[in-house]
Parts: structure tokens; C-alpha cells; sequence
């Protein structure tokens, strides 16, 4: 059954498509670095801080991206 389910999703054309920047991938890597100093290291104001930064950049690499796709997606 499963690859009946594969041969049709591969035939249909769309493919998941993986971030190749590094500025992308840098982005996803510093917001969990801040995460983790935000819970184990930093105390107090700036552990709150270290998380809204994490917070922020997460999504807001996650969002730019998915803009990236839709933009050039219907550019065409």
C-alpha cells in the first residue's frame, strides 16, 4: 500500500523543497543557540530577551522563506 501511495505522490510532481541558503540555515541555528543560552545560561531579564530574539528569528526565517516560495511561486 505504501508504495502505491509513493508512485502516485511522486508522479504528481510536487516535491518538498529544502532551504539551500546558508544565510537560511545560519538564521535556524542562532535562534537555538539562543534558545538554549536563554534556558541554561542567561538568568533573569536577559534570559526572557535571549528567547524573544530566538523566538523572533525562528519565525522569521520560517516566514521569509515560505514568502520566498509563494512569491517566485506565482511570479511565473
Amino acid at each position: 500500500m505504501a508504495s502505491v501511495t509513493q508512485s502516485q505522490s511522486e508522479s504528481s510532481g510536487r516535491a518538498v523543497s529544502i532551504p539551500q541558503s546558508m544565510l537560511f540555515w545560519t538564521c535556524i541555528v542562532l535562534s537555538v543557540v539562543l534558545f538554549l543560552l536563554g534556558m541554561f545560561v542567561f538568568t533573569g531579564p536577559m534570559s526572557g530577551i535571549a528567547g524573544v530574539w530566538a523566538a523572533s528569528l525562528f519565525v522569521g526565517a520560517i516566514l521569509g522563506y515560505l514568502g520566498y516560495l509563494v512569491w517566485y511561486r506565482f511570479e511565473a
